[in-house]
């Protein structure tokens, strides 16, 4: 019992790690690959996070989506209360300020396609995890889930630290540009 519980407990971090700090990251992910447009991102997101929540039953899979919700809350509230978003873009160009209000509304754009994304592959895992469905694509999530996904989050995390702990606060951009 108390494996499951961890087990649920791990699932529901990594589709939050999958979700908002990816989503934040989608600039940089552009910038090192021109080829992984937000469409690309959005869509191998999905794949991660059906994989993620695929498990042997419905109730499993969805215990794991509901226990994901505040830890996706908090990191949004902690990348939105740092204003990552702003910093990262002053570290790709530097002296671009400010979000121009095309880019709000391109993050709005780029915010709804993951949340689709997502959901459609949220809801998927769900319809599909059940015990007559847990053959050969339950091998094949597994393997994701053991060796990639935690890679996939780890790489994450320390992007975010990286560019947290090496880009200037936003007091410090705000005081540049109109200070």
């Amino acid at each position: 019992m108390r494996r499951n519980r961890l087990s649920i407990l791990k699932s529901a971090v990594e589709l939050a790690i999958l979700y908002f700090p990816l989503l934040f990251l989608s600039d940089l992910i552009e910038e090192v690959c021109p080829f992984a447009n937000i469409y690309v991102q959005s869509t191998a997101s999905a794949l991660l996070c059906f994989c993620v929540l695929f498990s042997n039953s419905s109730k499993t899979a969805l215990k794991k989506w509901s226990c994901s919700i505040p830890f996706t809350l908090i990191f949004y509230f902690v990348l939105a209360a740092t204003n990552f978003d702003v910093r990262l873009i002053n570290r790709l160009l530097p002296g671009y300020g400010h979000l121009s209000a095309g880019a709000g509304f391109a993050f709005i754009i780029e915010f709804g396609l993951f949340t689709i994304a997502q959901g459609i592959a949220n809801l998927l895992a769900i319809a599909c995890s059940n015990p007559l469905n847990a053959g050969g694509l339950q091998k094949i999530c597994s393997i994701i889930q053991i060796v990639i996904l935690p890679i996939v989050c780890i790489i994450i995390v320390f992007a975010v630290l990286y560019l947290e702990l090496t880009m200037p606060t936003w007091k410090e951009i705000y005081y540049s540009v109109y200070g």
